[in-house]
């Protein structure tokens, strides 16, 4: 058995949500067929990540990005003219690079390929007589965008990382703020008809929530399409846990626009509420690539604290009192969350970074309020019967919900091509 899985950024090491799922499904993949090789395609997003592959990989295989003039020609020619690619597809394709998977495929005639998000889609029209062909869809980038248009105030870079692909002057002009909304608003219509569009060219598509996988399949009448979404990694993890009870954190990738939003709103919105009754309280920012105006939250609010990456991020949030989700956009069930709660740290979240969990007064505070926000952290932060209490229920909520065996039998039913006959219900019993 031979697996391609073609990525838009290396899936290694673990130093975000996107990496973490990524690494859970090679090792489900590696569990269900464990004498196959695994050979990853990716575009490297840093190039000392490449010699931290872990042996789960067999070996990385380096793509290279199209050129400025062939970025310029896609985005003018397929975005703008045609109307066929968004934005972030025109941004990743490159002619030679999909000779050269092209070629790879002919030479190792894998026996599945699984391309991750649509960013690399369109390499598959140049891929054939492959037995099955899987798009991990991650979560509906249109869906996204369409909340992001109501929160633009607090979303400095409309596109984030993505910047980085196109040329200085292109991003400045997309990110002026007359042009935010008519361009956010142009990719989002791209991404909705390119979403359905190239679902047709894969057998099997997957989502990291069950209720995205579940409209999106009732949408486009697709055979096989499944929620898939981060398991638990409980091993040895105690739940009984000594914590400082002033310590508030938030973990995500400080370059996109959703978490970059989300601790803006929070230090304007939500920040002065906790410290009036806290005034010891501090608030961690933890993740890679902090925007400019991200690090600028530590001398505009006393006690935030701005990490950048670090080597090991439980280390950190491990003594955490709460764990806040004040996301404002996004879709798909938030990695994020999963992990804090199976640390045992009491969670307190927007409806939209609770989207895709079970909403359960038991484990997880949810509003979308801010004085309640402020009042339900202030509530954790001082009574630690409670805080014992959301920290237990929220490790057990996961370890029944999100378990390595359930999503082990949920790649089964896509891999072993039960899918046609086997229910989600059935897949996870």
């Amino acid at each position: 058995m031979k697996i391609l899985l073609i990525t838009n950024k290396l899936p290694y090491p673990k130093v975000d949500g996107r990496k973490n799922i990524l690494m859970q499904y090679i090792k489900h993949l590696k569990k269900i067929y464990p004498e196959s090789t695994i050979i990853n395609l990716s575009f490297v997003d840093e190039e000392r990540y490449l010699s931290l592959k872990p042996n789960s990989i067999d070996r990385t295989i380096t793509l290279s990005p199209p050129g400025i003039y062939e970025k310029m020609t896609n985005l003018l020619f397929k975005s703008l003219i045609l109307r066929d690619w968004p934005l972030q597809v025109s941004l990743f394709f490159s002619r030679k690079t999909a000779r050269v998977i092209k070629g790879i495929v002919e030479e190792e005639q894998p026996d599945i390929v699984i391309y991750d998000t649509i960013r690399v889609a369109e390499y598959k029209r140049y891929i054939q007589n492959v037995k099955k062909n899987i798009l991990n869809y991650d979560d509906l980038l249109s869906l996204r965008y369409k909340r992001q248009l109501m929160f633009l105030e607090y979303s400095p870079s409309i596109l984030g990382f993505l910047l980085s692909k196109i040329p200085r002057f292109i991003s400045k002009i997309i990110d002026h703020p007359i042009n935010k909304r008519i361009i956010l608003k142009y990719e989002m219509g791209l991404l909705q008809k390119y979403e359905i569009k190239v679902n047709r060219d894969f057998e099997s598509l997957v989502f990291t929530s069950k209720i995205e996988a579940q409209e999106f399949k009732e949408k486009v009448t697709h055979s096989s399409c499944i929620g898939i979404p981060m398991n638990s990694e409980i091993a040895g993890r105690p739940v009984n846990r000594s914590y400082d009870p002033n310590k508030i954190v938030f973990v995500g990738r400080m370059d996109v626009p959703h978490n970059i939003a989300a601790v803006l709103y929070f230090c304007k919105e939500i920040w002065s509420e906790v410290k009036k009754k806290h005034s010891s309280a501090k608030f961690y920012i933890i993740g890679k690539n902090p925007s400019q105006q991200v690090k600028a939250l530590q001398s505009d609010y006393k006690d935030v604290i701005v990490t950048g990456e670090v080597d090991d991020v439980e280390h950190i949030t491990r003594d955490a009192a709460v764990f806040v989700a004040p996301l404002l956009f996004g879709s798909g069930i938030k990695t994020k969350i999963i992990e804090a709660m199976i640390q045992g740290i009491p969670v307190v979240s927007t409806t939209v970074g609770a989207e895709g969990i079970s909403i359960n007064n038991d484990f997880m505070y949810v509003t979308d309020e801010r004085t309640e926000f402020a009042n339900r952290i202030s509530t954790l932060l001082q009574d630690t019967n409670l805080n014992k209490k959301r920290s237990i229920n929220g490790y057990n909520y996961v370890v029944n919900n999100f378990s390595e065996d359930r999503n082990n039998r949920l790649w089964q039913s896509i891999l072993l091509e039960q899918n046609e006959n086997t229910t989600y219900k059935e897949a996870i019993r």
